[in-house]
């Protein structure tokens, strides 16, 4: 009977929208629960909707190519928006 108690968790659906600095919706971002493989990716408005449990201790980690990682706690709230920034590397010649 444990076990039901275990796979029973309530999940808690965090919603947001990922952009860059010009405030840009990001077209397939990533946003995963760190730690897990539980991901969402964005919409073409740049929002995503992800089920989370127990999400007071969870954090979520957005991604983009060519973009800064951002990782952002959730802290127990539904919205949680990501901007991020553009990778930026010099190159060596």
């Amino acid at each position: 009977m444990s076990l039901w108690f275990i796979g029973a968790q309530a999940q808690e659906t965090v919603r947001g929208v990922v952009t860059d600095a010009a405030g840009e919706p990001l077209i397939g971002a990533n946003v995963i629960e760190y730690g897990t493989a539980n991901a969402a990716v964005t919409d073409i408005d740049g929002q995503y909707k992800i089920k989370v449990s127990n999400a007071s201790q969870k954090i979520l980690v957005a991604s983009y190519v060519g973009y800064v990682t951002q990782t952002k706690k959730i802290g127990g709230l539904e919205v949680v928006n990501f901007f991020l920034e553009e990778y930026q590397q010099t190159l060596d010649k």
